[in-house]
């Protein structure tokens, strides 16, 4: 492109730097800003303005986009029939996947290049989009059955764990729990309809983990659980995670504790939910507090050392009243996080939410909105890092 400057329109007031349109143009290019953004930089300027019209520029964003972001897997529905949406960041519809029916269809918290689904009782779904090719893992009618997907470091392979719990009732009134873990390999191709061969593992040295999605995390080849009932609130205690490995398929022998929360008042409310960043273990701990009006927050805390528990508060994002959750999906160079904000819609319906994508500028404290999810999505998203041209 034939390199012109960037000058101010007659009338536009004191120039500053005038930038060649190349530069501009490879400005613009990198920018992560959503359609509405792009076409409110149009009224910059002239010179600006030709840019983002230019053809050659709307191709070679498409190209860096495509390039430089996985896409988005996003559920769409809800019981007893759901759908699978993958995204480009401008929002478009690239794929649809029918997952089928059930009471839920859980999206497990990956980046990887094939898709795992989680459906209950009608066990679980391994998806590639490229080439639209699925398997289905069975579950087992005698157990409660929790799936967890992630790929092994070095090795690569695509592993699945199988967490089984049985609870069967005796005449004295006890329960008796019952627990086991397996493990299977699935081929790169997502298995194309084979049975995986399971291997019995040992259970962890602990009672029982959390089942719930926003409590697993997969990060380097290790899967993360949080562990039920561990958290203190009385004494400063934490909460505990078990890793279990995909390489070794064993579990750790000492649970990461979590970091040090602090004390809960009795009118604070509370979440906590694992999620990878920045290639990290991260975990986000909301607390609303009802006593101070405007207490409504979210620590990110990164994990910087497993074996020592060493956690550092990277995050605090002041929340707005109306927004009921945030979760952090990446890092941009410049340290802006993008975030799937959870919103509570107007109206009397508590259970009708509005999901944003938006980013965070955490030295502004400045939100902009970046996309906002279709009508009927149900808050499940992942990414997909690989490519569709098969």
């Amino acid at each position: 492109m034939q390199s012109k400057l960037c000058k101010r329109d007659a009338g536009g007031g004191a120039g500053g730097l005038s930038l060649p349109e190349d530069i501009i143009f490879e400005v613009l290019l990198r920018l992560p800003l959503p359609p509405a953004a792009l076409r409110r930089y149009r009224c910059v300027c002239k010179a600006w303005r030709a840019v983002i019209s230019d053809p050659s520029f709307l191709a070679a964003r498409r190209s860096h986009v495509c390039a430089a972001d996985p896409l988005i897997v996003a559920m769409f529905g809800s019981a007893p029939e759901f759908e699978l949406r993958l995204l480009d960041r401008d929002g478009n519809v690239l794929r649809v996947f029918d997952v089928g029916g059930g009471t839920a269809a859980l999206l497990a918290p990956t980046r990887l290049d094939l898709v795992f689904v989680d459906r209950m009782q009608l066990g679980a779904m391994i998806i590639d989009p490229a080439s639209g090719r699925h398997c289905t893992v069975p579950t087992t009618s005698t157990a409660v059955n929790d799936y967890s997907f992630g790929r092994a470091v070095p090795s690569g392979d695509y592993k699945v764990v199988r967490l089984h719990v049985i609870v069967t009732s005796h005449g004295d009134g006890r329960r008796r729990r019952s627990q086991w873990c397996e493990v299977a390999t699935i081929l790169d191709d997502g298995g194309a309809g084979d049975e995986p061969t399971w291997r019995r593992r040992p259970w962890g040295p602990f009672y029982h983990t959390s089942f719930s999605c926003e409590h697993k995390a997969t990060v380097n080849g290790d899967l993360f659980f949080m562990l039920y009932d561990t958290y203190d609130s009385e004494s400063h205690g934490r909460n505990l995670i078990a890793t279990f490995n995909l390489e070794s398929e064993e579990w750790k022998t000492k649970a990461i504790k979590g970091p040090l929360l602090g004390r809960k008042n009795v009118q604070d409310k509370w979440s906590i939910a694992l999620t990878e960043i920045k290639g990290t273990l991260c975990m986000v701990h909301k607390v609303q507090q009802l006593s101070d009006f405007g207490g409504h927050y979210a620590n990110l805390w990164l994990l910087k050392d497993a074996n020592r528990s060493v956690w550092v508060k990277e995050y605090k994002i002041q929340m707005p009243q109306r927004l009921l959750f945030t979760k952090p999906l990446d890092v941009l160079l410049d340290g802006t996080l993008l975030l799937l904000n959870t919103f509570q819609k107007a109206g009397n319906n508590k259970k009708c939410h509005r999901y944003i994508l938006q980013f965070y500028n955490s030295s502004t404290k400045a939100f902009i909105d970046f996309m906002e999810m279709a009508e009927g999505f149900n808050g499940r998203m992942a990414f997909y890092a690989g490519s569709l041209q098969s």
